[in-house]
């Protein structure tokens, strides 16, 4: 059985701090300084919708690409006025 705990709190339902609600938009830019952050080394997002290699950088128990690796990926998707980046 899954335990709710973590997803119901006192409150009601416990949302991601890190989840972004319509009307709360982040900027392309952001989103570049978090991926960056997380590892990969990203210049400008592809929007083509189409999964997207890219190469990373080394960190906590994490080895860095050697040259011509490209270990990292994301996808980025666009549907009317919503965005989606995984």
């Amino acid at each position: 059985m899954v335990d709710l705990r973590k997803y119901v709190g006192e409150e009601g339902i416990v949302i991601d701090e890190n989840f972004q609600f319509r009307g709360q938009k982040k900027s392309i830019d952001s989103l570049i300084n978090e991926m960056t952050d997380d590892g990969l080394f990203i210049d400008y997002i592809n929007t083509t919708g189409e999964l997207v290699r890219v190469p990373v950088r080394a960190g906590a128990g994490v080895r860095p690409d050697k040259h011509g690796e490209r270990s990292g990926w994301y996808v980025f998707n666009e549907t009317g006025d919503y965005q989606n980046c995984v």
